[in-house]
């Protein structure tokens, strides 16, 4: 039993079988010196499906070492089918998506394009293309791969990455006959229908049928153990026979996907997200997931107990809420944003599919990834940890990657970075407040003509927050004090109102088609808003304040967050970094010798949260030195550390300065260019 350890193998005594999470397990019985008896269980170890009587034990099967069971691929498919109750064939958190279907579709039967119809079901094949050079679909193939068996006759169609061709395979051993990929099925040299096509990305892959899912680091790599198709696999299994007819076996569940490159790819975080079923073909095996549960290809019965991860469930639940969830989208963008891309300029391509899924329920849409509706708020991304500034593998197309937005930098980002953006729904406690302070536009050139980018929940905020407006059409208010709807106990003040010491608005308010409880009025999902002319305009622009501070010492390390202190070394406020700073451009204010580092400093909008909240995630809130004793709030001037390049200004850093030191600083009144 090479995959116990050896300790088990010289002191092993017996074993008995048992159940687990309804499913046959196997239970060692080792001897040692200071334990006589000390169990071994192990979700490795699989009893071998027997038959016992009438009845079969066990779960385990026996591997082909080299070749895949493909009949096993089939009734996973049909058990799915016949047994889910149609759950996984609509599932209800992406039932929001627009009903669109692809301009092409690859027939495996005829070996060719053909355009897709609404009656075709079709498979998708989600893969890396890994840098390298391969045959695609071009403006002057594109008629030559509509002509029958245009893939083996064609001269360059017959070098078509192995990956595509064992998909096609596996698509035909499957029964079925169409199946969609991006390089063949998107012409990629007509910019107008690649961008069209990449906008609809969501919708293509929540109308596929099954998703082939290949872990392989490119292309080239196959779909391996599929027989007759594709190069054989190399998957050894540890067999151990315990005593006449009872075998146990390593039952190699593989480690999570999200381990894999496939995972770490930027392109594939979309395929992953709307995919309702997927074949995933992983270090050797092959598994089906859905929302029934996991079939592993070594295992009989599916583990509804690992069901598809439970942040994948938690992101696609975003698209089914009928109201903008600013939280839900803070922790999508958060699980985005660690990925990496061949080409970083690719990086709101790879998004678009998302954005453009969840513009009908974000008012005014989206500008960079940062919503309109929130516009100032979402401003506010922060880092969690250093990041990395994405640069453009073509320096021509650099611009397109703005400083400003979380898009123009590779890295984990904060998942409170909008907390105080949550206020509009009563279930969230928050007393940490924003109010813009500028006039935003954006620019699609250098040069160019700008749009207005206005936060309207803002607007919202300040004509039914607490007032008696009468609320739009189809909204209903309700007085919530003194009955209020939760603990008022865990908000000492909610924006200080109302002025008789209740923690909680007098009102709060519901829509007719939305359970959730408001504190005013938002635009809800809407088939034909209007949106930014320019979703992806890379250049920003205000007139806005700008003052000199210098960065002081580390409050966190893990953070990248900083004491902010004015020219006379007095603490000013906190401030998170983006990147690292070379040694020794810090200081700890014990240490006058070392240079002090200059910053240029911005604000951008002001902010407010009370003293009396115990804890709060701001990085300077527990700091001796942030004024709270005599104060009621703590108010503050959200700030951008900016450097300027060819008269533009990048953003380097996120922070806040306190009001009273910022309103006595030589400001200076600037016409802000955020490139």
């Amino acid at each position: 039993m090479k995959f116990l350890p050896n300790w088990y193998q010289k002191n092993l005594n017996g074993f008995h079988i048992e159940k687990l999470y309804g499913q046959h397990c196997v239970k060692l019985i080792a001897e040692s010196w200071d334990n006589p008896l000390s169990d071994l269980r192990s979700p490795d170890l699989a009893l071998v499906r027997r038959r016992v009587k009438n009845r079969f034990v066990g779960h385990g099967k026996i591997l082909n070492r080299y070749w895949i069971n493909t009949r096993e691929l089939q009734r996973w498919k049909n058990d799915c089918n016949q047994n889910h109750n149609n759950s996984c064939q609509v599932r209800p958190a992406i039932s929001h998506l627009p009903d669109v279907i692809p301009d092409w579709l690859i027939d495996t039967r005829r070996q060719c394009l053909i355009r897709a119809r609404p009656e075709l079901p079709y498979f998708a094949l989600s893969y890396v293309w890994g840098g390298i050079d391969f045959f695609k679909a071009l403006e002057g193939n594109m008629q030559q791969l509509q002509c029958e068996n245009a893939f083996s006759t064609i001269r360059g169609a017959r070098q078509i990455p192995q990956t595509i061709k064992d998909a096609m395979a596996l698509v035909t051993l499957l029964g079925e006959r169409y199946l969609w990929v991006d390089s063949l099925c998107i012409v990629q040299d007509n910019e107008s229908c690649k961008r069209d096509q990449i906008n609809k990305m969501a919708a293509i892959f929540e109308r596929a049928n099954v998703t082939i899912i290949a872990e392989g680091p490119n292309p080239l790599y196959g779909l391996q153990g599929l027989h007759r198709v594709s190069r054989p696999r190399n998957l050894p299994q540890s067999v151990c026979e315990l005593q006449k007819g009872i075998k146990i076996i390593e039952s190699r569940r593989p480690k999570r996907l999200g381990q894999s490159i496939w995972y770490q790819r930027g392109w594939t975080f979309q395929e992953h997200l709307f995919s309702r079923r997927r074949i995933i073909f992983y270090e050797g095996t092959v598994r089906w997931e859905c929302d029934g549960g996991i079939w592993y290809e070594g295992l009989g019965q599916p583990f509804k107990e690992h069901l598809p991860h439970p942040t994948i469930r938690n992101h696609q639940w975003l698209f089914q809420l009928p109201y903008p969830d600013l939280e839900q989208y803070n922790e999508l963008v958060a699980a985005f944003n660690v990925r990496q891309l061949t080409h970083p300029q690719d990086i709101l391509r790879a998004f678009a599919g998302i954005t453009s899924s969840l513009s009908s329920k974000f008012e005014g849409g989206f500008l960079c990834g940062l919503p309109v509706l929130f516009f100032d708020i979402a401003l506010l991304w922060r880092p969690f940890g250093p990041l990395k500034r994405r640069i453009s593998s073509d320096p021509a197309t650099q611009a397109c990657i703005p400083s400003w937005s979380w898009a123009g930098w590779q890295g984990e980002i904060d998942q409170k970075s909008w907390l105080p953006g949550y206020d509009y729904i009563a279930r969230i406690d928050s007393n940490y407040r924003i109010t813009p302070l500028v006039k935003w536009y954006c620019h699609e050139r250098e040069k160019s003509g700008k749009a207005r980018v206005e936060s309207t929940a803002f607007k919202y905020r300040k004509t039914f927050f607490g007032q008696d407006t009468e609320p739009p059409p189809n909204w209903t208010r309700y007085k919530c004090y003194p009955n209020v709807p939760r603990d008022a106990g865990s908000i000492v003040s909610f924006d200080g109102y109302p002025s008789d010491g209740c923690a909680l608005p007098h009102y709060a308010y519901k829509h007719d088609s939305v359970p959730e409880s408001f504190w005013y009025p938002i635009p809800l999902c809407s088939e034909t808003q209007d949106h930014l002319l320019w979703p992806t305009a890379p250049f920003l622009s205000c007139k806005a304040k700008m003052a000199w501070f210098y960065l002081g010492e580390k409050i966190s390390r893990a953070h990248m967050s900083f004491s902010i202190r004015d020219l006379d070394g007095s603490w000013a406020g906190a401030i998170r970094l983006h990147e690292r700073l070379p040694n020794g451009s810090l200081i700890s204010y014990d240490q006058k010798s070392v240079p002090r580092q200059k910053c240029e400093l911005v604000a951008i909008s002001l902010g407010h949260a009370y003293n009396s909240m115990e804890d709060l995630d701001l990085d300077e809130w527990k700091m001796k030195e942030r004024p709270k004793s005599t104060q009621i709030k703590y108010e503050f001037y959200n700030v951008l550390w900016i450097e300027w390049k060819e008269g533009f200004a990048y953003r380097k850093g996120i922070g806040r300065v306190l009001k009273e030191i910022w309103e006595c600083q030589k400001l200076k009144s600037i016409d802000l260019k955020l490139g």
